[in-house]
């Protein structure tokens, strides 16, 4: 959630109208926040002014759905950045991924970490997930490919960004998000799924993954889920003739504590430093 100050909104210029976040975010957007009028792009954006580690970002996608963000730049002066996009759960928000963020933004990478359409901050009285049957669910988690079609170009537009080099991190069902969206981006290098369900919303996580092709892979299992990811990581290696490019990475903690486990982040970074910083 967002920290509550005083909203600062600078005055528009002409008569051009400024993309208002919902009534909620607003009231909890933090001091200094300034609005970015309509451009006709696809992509605008929110940025905190004075905080050159965090900013808070407002995307707009294709469909013109207004997205809360947090957008970690950067830090190094001297070489272009890996990027990466975090993806909360189906029914969850960004907030309980922002630990990974910070800790991957230190690493070396620039990350987006976004509320999905519907979701956390992203939500609007006519969009909300908690009210939605399990029809409108569906059909809201199939649009929210443009999510990351709207994250993955403000990352374009980013200055210190290496543009080609972008990993997408989904946990639970957003597992199925970053398998889509890395079917369709060739900048995408990497995925990291953390305790990906077999079926999501519609969408076979076998059949998605064995669809990569040879993409490098990690999977995050939970204790409970070990044998179906294991399972899952030789389905999509027979499926694509014994060639080895899914990674299972094991941990002691239960699905519900996967997040607070303090080797997660550490072993992400670990992964994506010989996958991503390094590749062979």
């Amino acid at each position: 959630m967002l920290l509550s100050f005083t909203l600062a909104v600078l005055p528009a210029i002409g008569p051009a109208p400024v993309h208002p976040l919902s009534r909620a975010a607003a009231e909890r957007a933090p001091h200094g926040v300034v609005a970015a009028q309509d451009s006709g792009k696809e992509t605008s954006a929110l940025a905190l002014v004075g905080d050159d580690t965090k900013t808070l970002v407002r995307l707009t996608t294709l469909d013109k759905v207004h997205l809360a963000a947090n957008y970690y730049p950067p830090r190094s002066k001297t070489k272009r950045s890996p990027a990466i996009i975090l993806l909360h759960d189906a029914g969850g928000q960004r907030k309980g991924l922002r630990p990974m963020a910070e800790y991957l933004n230190k690493k070396g990478f620039a990350v987006l970490l976004l509320d999905l359409r519907s979701h956390g901050d992203s939500a609007t009285e006519k969009m909300d997930w908690s009210k939605l049957d399990e029809r409108g669910r569906t059909t809201q988690w199939a649009f929210a490919s443009r999510d990351l079609a709207a994250a993955a170009k403000f990352l374009r537009g980013q200055k210190g960004v290496h543009t080609a080099n972008l990993t997408v991190i989904g946990l639970g069902a957003g597992s199925s998000l970053a398998l889509r969206h890395a079917q369709e981006d060739e900048n995408v290098r990497a995925t990291v799924l953390l305790n990906p369900p077999e079926k999501a919303l519609g969408i076979k996580m076998a059949s998605a993954l064995t669809d990569l092709g040879g993409l490098p892979t990690l999977i995050v299992s939970p204790k409970e889920s070990r044998e179906i990811h294991s399972g899952l990581q030789i389905q999509c290696h027979k499926g694509n003739d014994g060639l080895e490019y899914v990674d299972l990475q094991s941990l002691k903690s239960s699905a519900k504590d996967l997040l607070a486990d303090k080797r997660l982040n550490n072993g992400v970074y670990t992964w994506l430093k010989t996958h991503v910083l390094s590749p062979k």
